[in-house]
């Protein structure tokens, strides 16, 4: 999930209390490099703004770290307020208006945009993914249909919860991130898992073809 295609799920938000949430999910999954169990095992507690940077994410238990020893991740805000997570999530807690801090950050909403005390589940995560993919697909003529449907089965198939993890560090990869900086915001513990996501831009990176096949002028 690229940062572009990033920007086309969040724009497609529906208004209302839907759109806040989900613009806020989407855009903190991506930034802190979230596991789906993550983005919902947060409460409203666990949110720190800092004021000129963006906001600090306290991670109290993730898949490497199974004793609940916690972890902190930082999600610079953007310079385009649209695809800000930290303005986005501001202003979707402004109307979660939780009553204390071990409340769940993101919950579920009944119709007419009611909201529940009940957590989402990381189900709904990669529901809201797959189903952004689609419509954003549908709204364009079907152009990610044609283009990944006869290789992958469609675009629900192509993209899931953990396309908003995989997506940040291969776009941190091919920002020419290292590898040590990919692995403090995405938390992994195998350097060779961490660089799955690399190997794509590892690729083009110093190619040998380059030198070779492309002309200098």
């Amino acid at each position: 999930l690229t940062p572009a295609l990033l920007a086309d799920l969040v724009r497609a938000q529906p208004d209302g209390p839907l759109g806040l949430r989900n613009r806020a999910l989407l855009l903190v999954g991506f930034g802190g490099a979230l596991r789906r169990s993550e983005i919902v095992a947060l409460n409203a507690g666990d949110v720190a703004f800092v004021d000129g940077k963006g906001v600090v994410l306290t991670i109290r238990r993730s898949k490497t770290d199974q004793i609940g020893a916690g972890d902190a991740v930082a999600i610079w805000a953007s310079d385009d307020e649209a695809l800000c997570a930290p303005t986005a999530l501001h202003r979707w807690m402004r109307h979660r208006a939780a009553g204390h801090g071990e409340e769940p950050l993101f919950v579920g909403l009944r119709a007419g945009g009611v909201l529940t005390d009940k957590r989402l589940s990381d189900k709904a995560v990669a529901r809201l993914v797959r189903d952004s993919a689609e419509a954003v697909g549908a709204g364009d003529q079907g152009l990610l249909e044609r283009t990944f449907g006869a290789l992958s089965g469609g675009v629900a198939r192509r993209y899931s919860g953990h396309s908003l993890r995989a997506g940040l560090a291969t776009a941190a990869a091919e920002a020419e991130a290292q590898l040590h900086d990919v692995m403090r915001q995405t938390r992994h513990k195998s350097v060779e898992v961490a660089r799955r996501y690399m190997r794509s831009a590892d690729l083009w990176r110093n190619n040998v073809t380059e030198k070779v096949m492309r002309t200098r002028r």
